[in-house]
């Protein structure tokens, strides 16, 4: 018999610890941290409903399909994430009440985007890619990260471009 130059099939317990072990822990341990930063952020915030803007980033924005900061983000729609996703950017800070670094903001943001990807597996989530038109984020969250990063730079610009900045 010859032997063949391609491997035996997987099992289905196989296939789910090489998925499982292809994302390294550190990259897991980050993801997690991020989106417990957002959950405490969440629970913390005093406000959430969608406050009506007639001036600013939101005032387009239709508030009425934006749910409440109380349903949990891996469950929100798109116009939702974008828009908490936008307050939460300006708003987030260390327990000591500094701001964080552009750089560390930009790792915040890359994590909670991979645990979203993660948990919603059928949905291409990516709220950053500012070329994907089924997201709205692109212009709004923009705007809305530009605040919070006014005046930094970041990465030597790579934060900005991850942004769409």
């Amino acid at each position: 018999m010859e032997l063949s130059r391609f491997r035996e099939a997987k099992t289905a317990e196989e296939e789910v610890n090489l998925v499982r072990n292809a994302v390294p822990k550190s990259t897991q341990y980050k993801n997690k941290w991020a989106y417990r930063i957002f959950e405490d952020w969440q629970r913390q915030r005093l406000v959430k409903v969608p406050i009506v803007e007639f001036t600013g980033l939101f005032k387009t924005y239709d508030f009425h399909l934006v749910e409440s900061l109380d349903t949990p983000l891996v469950e929100m729609s798109v116009l939702s994430i974008n828009y908490w996703l936008t307050k939460f950017v300006q708003e987030v800070a260390k327990p000591s009440k500094e701001r964080y670094p552009p750089k560390t903001l930009y790792g915040i943001i890359a994590g909670i985007r991979r645990f979203l990807a993660e948990q919603k597996r059928s949905e291409d989530i990516n709220p950053l890619n500012t070329s994907d038109k089924r997201y709205v984020l692109t212009d709004d969250f923009k705007q809305g990260t530009h605040i919070a990063f006014k005046l930094r730079s970041c990465c030597n610009g790579l934060c900005f471009y991850f942004l769409g900045l």
